[in-house]
């Protein structure tokens, strides 16, 4: 901590340069930040720039080639990760899966999963197999959405209403529409991975 000591007149004009700072237009508040010989003293960064919006005209123009679509994705990419906070990637662990709790159906096995997908960050979920898998299988990564309970919604009673104007055939199935997804998925040769997305577990 620095010994110098801030005067309040210091921190008065502070204060409104910053209020007046947030009623000026931005290209009037960085119109001082060019130099004698036109050289901007601020870096390029759209960001301290306008705001956009959808009122502005953004028009597309697709890639002429392969070699120009592959600059405009390395450049999508590196804006992705940049606003995902993926750039720089952090470190991944080992993934190393915990599978328990094997129930067996006649056709499909269910298990329960979990693994440490970064640092502290543990994914659950249940792993749906067919009975007897040989070779390699389609697999498929399962997000159960926004409804109540994630990957364990039950629809409850009001299936029967689904039942009887034949928007639904089966009950169980109804009532569980994610896991009965996933079962006949199994049923019909895939691996299913149904986890639980962040917040649910």
């Amino acid at each position: 901590m620095s010994d110098r000591s801030v005067s309040r007149r210091s921190v008065l004009q502070l204060a409104s340069s910053a209020a007046v700072a947030s009623l000026l237009p931005s290209e009037m508040l960085f119109a001082s930040a060019i130099s004698s010989n036109g050289v901007s003293l601020i870096p390029g960064d759209a960001r301290i720039g306008a705001l956009k919006d959808l009122d502005g005209y953004f028009p597309f123009t697709p890639s002429t080639s392969v070699e120009a679509w592959n600059v405009r994705k390395a450049f999508l990419l590196r804006q992705l990760k940049v606003a995902c906070g993926l750039w720089p990637m952090p470190e991944r662990p080992p993934i190393q899966a915990t599978v328990h709790g094997r129930v067996e159906r006649d056709d499909y096995t269910v298990d329960r999963v979990y693994f440490e997908s970064s640092p502290g960050l543990l994914v659950t979920g249940s792993l749906y197999l067919p009975k007897n898998p040989s070779g390699k299988l389609p697999t498929i990564l399962c997000p159960h959405g926004h409804w109540a309970n994630g990957r364990f919604h039950d629809h409850g009673d009001s299936i029967k209403n689904e039942i009887a104007s034949d928007g639904e055939k089966f009950e169980i199935g109804g009532r569980h529409p994610l896991q009965a997804r996933c079962v006949q998925l199994a049923r019909m040769g895939c691996m299913v991975f149904l986890y639980d997305m962040l917040g649910y577990a």
